[in-house]
């Protein structure tokens, strides 16, 4: 798994979670299935409530990202409903997913 890559989902949700409603937690479930990696984040938001100036760059940054390391192989998947936002990211763990990650790894230390 590259570096770096589940620290904007996490700091999403608690940057932009809302404790207004009684399930106001933040859910993280990471679990393999059929040789893929899936993370799902899920924390309440208050649609109502006043957006706080953001620069929207987060989920953006690590989308382009993903796309750079995994190509089409990789999905982000980033929905609203009712109260609750949600970001599902599911990586492959297939062999040539895994060597092109690693290789990215590599160039990534090397910065």
């Amino acid at each position: 798994l590259p570096p770096m890559l589940l620290i904007p989902i996490i700091e999403n949700a608690f940057k932009h979670h809302s404790d207004t409603y009684s399930n106001a937690g933040i859910n993280i479930d990471i679990h393999v299935n059929s040789n893929k990696l899936i993370i799902k984040c899920d924390n309440a938001y208050n649609p109502d409530a006043q957006r706080t100036r953001s620069s929207g760059l987060g989920l953006e940054t690590l989308r382009r990202r993903l796309k750079l390391i995994y190509g089409t192989a990789c999905a982000l998947d980033i929905s609203k409903s009712n109260s609750i936002f949600s970001v599902i990211l599911v990586i492959p763990l297939s062999t040539e997913a895994a060597i092109n990650a690693a290789e990215t790894n590599t160039l990534y230390n090397q910065i």
